[in-house]
């Protein structure tokens, strides 16, 4: 399925019956005021009938549907994600014919709504809509900000360093090697979704900027509120690199730039400047794949850094993870 075209489900609908009604009440209603009584006054009532009648034929039977556009996306390369819009409910009358042109047409007839209808008839085919809709190609929806709420960051594949696509950025908290002290812990990224954190991006201080925050996390058992932040003077591995930290104490959280990154869809994650941790402006989040020796945590994970110039910051995937 191409990226403009919509699955039409058949959702659950078999009324067995001739007539179909349907009642709904209006009321209109005025207030009046004197001093600091209000009342209200119904001024209008109005009672209206839908009275729908058909006349069916030996072996009919009164069919309700509803049509259902689905339609695929995903933002900035994210996961996938579905809008459903219903159309009004359609009412007809059906034998085994229609029923299987139907089916053959350009609706989806989906297996768990008419199982109990088409077991009668071994020629009307039935479809899997969950299945049909995995198999959908998203269209991608490009987004520049702000991207204040909770998002997974991932990284993107780098053959220069052997870094895989899809490692999530995690803040361990009672792992062995993990703390840097009573207030840090060191940052990392790693392969199994369990351990990849949520992040928070709040508005930073400065303009154009956002603080990157901790979320509780059952596995890495981090606590809420821990910024991220490259401290140079305290944590830099050489005179173009610092090793990332997490950080409770406010007053050493960094503010951070984002911008798009090479390929569409990712992120560049960009320091600014900060003098109580020496941090210059423009270095780039990284993260590095076993080709980069010194920064592996393990078979699962690598440290992560933040790196002066273009070459080694990584494309970062930002996906916004529902409330």
């Amino acid at each position: 399925m191409t990226n403009e075209v919509s699955i039409n489900g058949v959702l659950k609908g078999l009324d067995i019956g001739a007539t179909h009604s349907s009642t709904f009440t209006k009321v209109s209603t005025e207030s009046t005021q004197s001093g600091r009584e209000v009342r209200q006054v119904a001024i209008e009532t109005v009672v209206v009938s839908d009275k729908l009648s058909y006349t069916l034929k030996e072996g009919q039977f009164l069919g309700l549907y509803k049509v259902i556009d689905v339609y695929c996306y995903q933002i900035n390369g994210g996961k996938k994600q579905y809008v459903r819009l219903p159309k009004p409910f359609v009412y007809e009358p059906l034998d085994h014919v229609s029923l299987k042109a139907l089916s053959e047409s350009q609706f989806h007839m989906d297996e768990k709504s008419w199982s109990n209808v088409a077991r009668r008839y071994n020629d009307i085919k039935l479809d899997n809509i969950t299945e049909a809709m995995r198999g959908m190609t998203p269209q991608n929806i490009t987004f520049d900000g702000p991207f204040y709420g909770t998002y997974k960051i991932t990284t993107t594949a780098d053959a220069r360093s052997g870094m895989p696509a899809g490692w999530g950025l995690s803040a361990f908290y009672k792992s062995e090697g993990e703390r840097r002290d009573v207030i840090s812990t060191y940052v990392s990224v790693h392969r199994d979704t369990r351990n990849s954190c949520d992040w928070k991006l709040k508005e930073g201080d400065k303009p154009d900027t956002y603080t990157i925050e901790t979320t509780p996390n059952v596995h890495t058992q981090h606590p809420p509120g821990w910024k991220l932040c490259a401290h140079h003077l305290g944590e830099a591995r050489n005179s173009e690199s610092t090793k990332m930290c997490a950080i409770e104490a406010g007053g050493f959280a960094m503010n951070w730039k984002i911008v798009p990154g090479k390929a569409d869809g990712t992120w560049r994650i960009i320091t600014t400047d900060s003098v109580i941790c020496g941090q210059e402006k423009g270095w780039g989040l990284s993260a590095w794949g076993p080709k980069i020796g010194d920064t592996v945590r393990d078979g699962w994970s690598s440290w992560v850094h933040v790196h002066k110039g273009d070459y080694w910051p990584m494309d970062w995937v930002l996906e916004k993870q529902e409330l």
